[in-house]
């Protein structure tokens, strides 16, 4: 499944015969993205870092990816 990275939402989770599961998906800059921001500066100058901002490529969702356990009958 393809979802933007700029916002945070709740991804649920139904089959029948099955507990409905929720899992809350936030997002942030990637763990590695002050070395992106970095390469940006130095490679690609104020314009590489414009284009990731603008893009969200800086950014990512946490957890990713989502497991949850369904509870079923």
């Amino acid at each position: 499944m393809r979802v933007p990275r700029d916002e945070e939402f709740v991804l649920t989770i139904k089959k029948d015969g099955c507990e409905t599961a929720r899992a809350q998906v936030s997002y942030g800059m990637e763990s590695d993205g002050t070395w992106m921001t970095a390469g940006n500066i130095i490679f690609g100058g104020i314009i590489g870092l414009g284009v990731d901002a603008v893009s969200g490529a800086n950014m990512s969702l946490s957890p990713n990816p989502v497991e949850v356990n369904l509870e079923c009958d």
